[in-house]
């Protein structure tokens, strides 16, 4: 859950009061960041839009310059759209350097959600299955030495459904500076829930599966169920060996 979207858009009631076409989307999104979440891709572009609007366009060069790249490489960065999403109307961060007219936050919204959209289209086609979260932005198992293209296919493991964001309980942190693929850069590695009064009943979840070799049937195993919450038990009795699946809810 996205907890603060609601906050950010009760800053500005009049840009829901009249909503329709893609701002009525956001404006009624659950802000769950679900795979099958279309809200949520065009959540995220736009906040895209929103930084170079309001910050990259602010620095030497812009939002195309090297600078406002190395920035948005930084693994805390998205501290900044937490701080941005939450000014007030009437901060001047709202008005655009280089523009006549002085905006608002409603009209910086609406100029970064437009943009965000047009952008989406050019790069996934007209609006469809494809421009659910899942599929836009796919989660893939990457192995250390999988960002070599000629091996990638070979040591990563299948594309599944991506969900989650970086603010999200289900943390999915990608990389703002790549606007093309927003690989998963960190996230849930492992999940452990443990009862201390009763530890022998803790479950747990890898994001991969019990084997660090990717010819192994058990290297990505495990990726479907800890994409779903699925747990494991984190203990056997005498004699048993844990399985990792089925897992149970």
């Amino acid at each position: 859950t996205f907890g603060y979207w609601a906050e950010v858009t009760a800053t500005i009631p009049a840009w829901c009061a009249h909503a329709d076409g893609w701002r009525q989307v956001l404006c009624d999104w659950d802000m769950e960041a679900r795979s099958d979440s279309t809200a949520t891709t065009i959540f995220v572009w736009m906040t895209h839009e929103l930084l170079d609007l309001t910050m990259g366009d602010r620095l030497p060069g812009g939002r195309h310059s090297e600078f406002w790249r190395f920035i948005q490489d930084i693994p805390h960065f998205e501290q900044n759209v937490d701080w941005l999403l939450l000014r007030p109307a009437t901060d001047p961060i709202w008005d655009l350097p280089g523009t006549v007219t002085r905006e608002t936050k409603a009209d910086t919204f609406s100029r970064a959600l437009a943009t965000a959209v047009a952008s989406i289209e050019q790069q996934v086609g007209p609006p469809g299955p494809d421009w659910a979260w899942g599929t836009f932005r796919p989660f893939v198992l990457k192995h250390l030495f999988g960002g070599k293209k000629a091996i990638a296919g070979l040591v990563n493991s299948p594309a599944y459904p991506g969900r989650g964001l970086p603010n999200t309980v289900f943390k999915n942190q990608f990389n703002r500076a790549d606007r093309k693929q927003m690989h998963v850069t960190a996230g849930p590695a492992m999940r452990i829930n443990i009862d201390m009064a009763d530890p022998e009943a803790a479950v747990y979840d890898l994001a991969g599966g019990e084997s660090g070799w990717p010819e192994s049937p058990y290297y990505a195993n495990d990726v479907p169920n800890w994409l779903e919450g699925h747990m494991h038990p984190l203990s056997a009795t005498d004699g048993e060996t844990i399985i990792l699946s089925p897992a149970t809810p």
